[in-house]
């Protein structure tokens, strides 16, 4: 059987009387664009974010945000999960925002959507566990403390860990960390740095186990603060980004309401590629950072000099390119539906949902009833000659389940 096939199924016993049964993969419903700034934000239409919401919204997915902390704020509470912080070699629970930068960051992952408030998050519907590493807006973090915080997240469930931070010499035990990250496969994303083409590479962007994020404007084309280099990998909106925050910032164009600003920077890029794996590691739990990296990666918009280049990476993120290059890989699995009264001779009807080819259709003859699956369980043989949309019962099936693949 191939993957894009559900298999539903239907207890038959002699003159009982059946339901019907629908079983198999459905897609997140569309979300309604009923938050007042979201045709603002421009990052989210070049990427293609709301193409792709049918499909996965990050439901299920955990992104670490370490920063500054995130929130409180009404456009983010639903998705914060209880945070964390390391402050100086001190740990708490307090993980509320100490400058905006934070839920700036957050704001672009993982803002609710649909909740007539504000903005949309690239991954509405993903889970944020927010870390704080800042003692406050004015500080460096301690490389201890990230090193640590990044070991937290892993232990607690994150899927993807997003490092808007970085220095421009390599630590041990933040590369160690990061290592344990991908090691426990989960997706490291860091901004690639600014600064402007003279400044040396950034880290831990530089490292090869992240995915290094550089900003380009809505023109697509690089900003005069981004860093040059081998080491960066994609390119996302990261100049004038409209974001949740907790202190004021002006945006152009337009002035934000309260507790919604705009900034600039590879800060802000970076989240856009988080909530993009978080969509993707949503539709798919099993897949690998392996997985999620190439698909991000071989599906991006190439920008400037043809090819991989130090300015652009691969190029742009690009959201409906990474589904499609997913959904060859892993088709989306149909629905079928069963109608029957059970009763020897009578017709059962097998019903497809609408599909792109001419699906092939076989019935099967179980010994037990089983669960949804992509190919045909244990115990269950095909039955000869049926594969049509209808099969008349026999006494061949008295005692035994009905499946219609």
């Amino acid at each position: 059987m191939s993957r894009n096939r559900a298999i539903g199924m239907l207890s038959i016993f002699a003159v009982a009387t059946v339901s019907i049964f629908s079983f198999g993969i459905a897609a997140t419903s569309v979300y309604a664009a009923n938050d007042p700034l979201i045709d603002q934000q421009w990052g989210l239409t070049i990427i293609g974010a709301r193409d792709v919401w049918s499909q996965s919204t990050g439901v299920g997915v955990t992104v670490a945000i370490i920063d500054s902390g995130s929130g409180p704020h009404p456009d983010l509470d639903a998705n914060l999960i209880l945070g964390h912080s390391f402050i100086n070699g001190n740990e708490s629970s307090d993980s509320a925002d100490v400058d905006s930068h934070g839920t700036h960051v957050t704001g672009i992952v993982a803002a609710v959507n649909g909740n007539g408030i504000g903005i949309s998050g690239v991954a509405p519907n993903a889970r944020i566990l927010s870390i704080r590493v800042f003692a406050s807006g004015n500080e460096n973090s301690n490389s201890e403390d990230i090193a640590k915080a990044i070991t937290f997240a892993v232990d607690a469930g994150a899927r993807v860990i997003n490092l808007s931070l970085g220095g421009e010499v390599q630590v041990v035990r933040i590369t160690d960390a990061v290592q344990y990250a991908v090691s426990k496969n989960v997706l490291v994303v860091a901004a690639a740095g600014n600064g402007g083409p003279d400044k040396p590479p950034s880290w831990p962007a530089a490292d090869d186990n992240t995915i290094a994020v550089t900003a380009i404007k809505k023109d697509q084309t690089f900003t005069n603060f981004d860093r040059r280099g081998d080491y960066i990998d994609l390119s996302a909106p990261g100049d004038d980004i409209l974001s949740t925050r907790t202190s004021e910032f002006t945006c152009s164009g337009f002035v934000p309401p309260a507790l919604y600003g705009c900034s600039q920077g590879t800060s802000f890029a970076a989240p856009f590629v988080s909530g993009a794996a978080a969509l993707l590691f949503a539709a798919r739990p099993n897949l690998t950072v392996a997985q999620v990296r190439s698909l991000l990666m071989s599906t991006a918009i190439d920008l400037g000099s043809p090819g991989r280049d130090t300015t652009y990476g691969v190029g742009l993120l690009n959201l409906p390119a990474a589904f499609a290059a997913l959904n060859a890989l892993f088709p989306i699995v149909s629905n079928p539906m069963i109608a029957a009264d059970g009763r020897v001779n009578s017709v059962v009807t097998g019903t497809t949902p609408t599909l792109a080819v001419s699906p092939q259709l076989q019935w099967y003859r179980c010994t037990s009833a089983g669960v949804v699956a992509s190919a045909p369980p244990s115990g269950c043989a095909p039955i000869t000659s049926a594969v049509a949309l209808t099969y008349q019962m026999t006494v061949n099936d008295l005692r035994k389940f009905l499946r219609f693949a």
